[in-house]
């Protein structure tokens, strides 16, 4: 951070402008994401990063000739952050009942954005419904929701791969497998919110290699930087890419902020995937993890108080 802010303390990335770092850091990222990717945004941290998903779904949106396809789908005690849209796509209470409206006419969430079931089988399976019965009956109630809206009214769906905030829940195995199923059915969107579990915190590059997600769109934040600097991103298949690209028609993209890809947050991400790889954090994190929850299962197995010990 200091031989950066040494060399370039500052510069912008818009009107097709940028510079050393920014371009580094943008070529190292696509690489690191193990899956192929058309095009990399950066912001200045999670929530923003998760606010431009949704506006990059929007635009793809409209360029398929979808303008009413503009709802996102999100679940129950998700964090996406806390601006608007992303406090929206949170299915947390005490981040909308604070800010106004009634009960019949609340001003959080915004309108547009709907919530699903939690997928935290412990809490929410019905008496005796085994862990694939209840990633089915998550997955129809996706596709109930998708017909009682419209499917040519849902843009996305936004998922961590595993909840963070809301109570570190992994999902069912096959949750994954069957939302991604419905949700290639209808064309709509994932967006992946890799913000906690990117970068090695699952054991992986990115969590969605945990769970067999293909996402359309992933974003990133805390470990980007290790949290030394603030700085998110937004990663974005090819053919969203290539849908924004095309449909600007080779305008700009109306979207970007002041401190996206700042120098000095680019050199530290540089530095921060050198230490990533060149230390092993992946398989130190599953060796570590292993012996975590198998302690933690030894420690509670008898503890009356402990109704549930989980973990990745």
């Amino acid at each position: 951070a200091a031989k950066q802010m040494e060399e370039l303390p500052y510069y912008h990335n818009f009107w097709n402008q940028g510079h050393d770092r920014v371009y580094e850091f943008a070529e190292r990222l696509s690489n690191f994401i193990p899956r192929e990717v058309g095009k990399v945004a950066f912001t200045s941290g999670g929530s923003d990063a998760n606010d431009t998903a949704v506006k990059v779904a929007w635009y793809y949106s409209n360029t398929q000739g979808a303008t009413q396809k503009k709802k996102v789908i999100a679940r129950g005690k998700a964090y996406h952050g806390v601006t608007a849209v992303a406090a929206s796509l949170s299915g947390l209470p005490g981040l909308h009942k604070s800010f106004g409206g009634t009960a019949d006419a609340a001003d959080m969430p915004l309108p547009g954005f709907l919530h699903l079931t939690c997928p935290h089988q412990y809490r929410s399976a019905h008496l005796g419904e085994g862990e694939e019965d209840f990633a089915l009956r998550l997955a129809s109630e996706l596709e109930d929701t998708i017909h009682r809206e419209g499917p040519d009214t849902i843009a996305a769906m936004i998922a961590e791969p595993l909840m963070g905030a809301g109570g570190v829940m992994p999902p069912p195995r096959t949750y994954f497998r069957e939302v991604q199923k419905v949700l290639k059915r209808h064309n709509i969107l994932l967006i992946a919110d890799e913000v906690v579990c990117g970068f090695g915190r699952l054991g992986h590059d990115v969590g969605c290699e945990a769970y067999g997600i293909e996402p359309d769109i992933m974003t990133f934040a805390k470990g980007i930087t290790s949290s030394y600097v603030p700085m998110g991103a937004v990663a974005l298949s090819p053919h969203v890419a290539d849908a924004v690209a095309h449909g600007s028609g080779g305008s700009l993209f109306g979207h970007g902020y002041t401190f996206g890809g700042h120098p000095v947050a680019c050199a530290v991400a540089i530095e921060c995937l050198n230490i990533y790889q060149d230390q092993g954090i992946k398989a130190n994190t599953r060796a570590r993890a292993d012996e975590l929850l198998s302690g933690m299962l030894s420690v509670c197995r008898d503890c009356w108080m402990v109704g549930e010990v989980r973990g990745k």
